[in-house]
């Protein structure tokens, strides 16, 4: 059914994203920068369905990547 709410969160979404990349459209690290956007956007909570919308698909919080960097840093000392 038809909700101008969540048509509005979702246009915020965009806008966030849009706005992300337009700050690096020069960088040649673009598709990089896409993915950090993409992972703020999915691992950020949204209160019109209660919780972020990685576990909203997935059941689980995702992994944060710098987590796993720092992780893997300790198992090699």
């Amino acid at each position: 059914p038809y909700s101008p709410h969540g048509i509005a969160a979702n246009e915020r979404r965009h806008l966030f994203v849009h706005n992300f990349m337009r700050m690096f459209a020069a960088s040649k690290d673009w598709i990089l920068l896409y993915r950090v956007a993409n992972f703020v956007v999915n691992a950020t909570y949204d209160r019109s369905i209660g919780m972020t919308p990685f576990f909203a698909l997935y059941g689980r919080e995702p992994l944060n990547p710098f987590d796993s960097a720092i992780c893997a840093l300790l198992v090699k000392e």
